[in-house]
């Protein structure tokens, strides 16, 4: 499994929860997500799909298309 992880306002960039940096064992590896992607997403779930989330939800989205490429 991949982690993904990106800047939410409010949190720092570098911001990892705890209980994966504690380690649950289940990620293979990290990658960052790019700088402006879960703002793109989300803005795209809204216009092309009708879906309004926030960045979270964004990063979600690009995350698992990447994934699923």
């Amino acid at each position: 499994m991949l982690v993904y992880r990106h800047p939410i306002q409010g949190w720092t960039p570098d911001f990892i929860p705890l209980v994966l940096e504690q380690g649950l064992g289940l990620q293979d590896e990290m990658i960052e997500i790019p700088d402006g992607a879960a703002v793109t997403m989300s803005q795209t779930l809204a216009r092309n799909e009708g879906i309004l989330t926030g960045i979270s939800g964004g990063a979600t989205m690009w995350a698992a298309v990447e994934t699923a490429k």
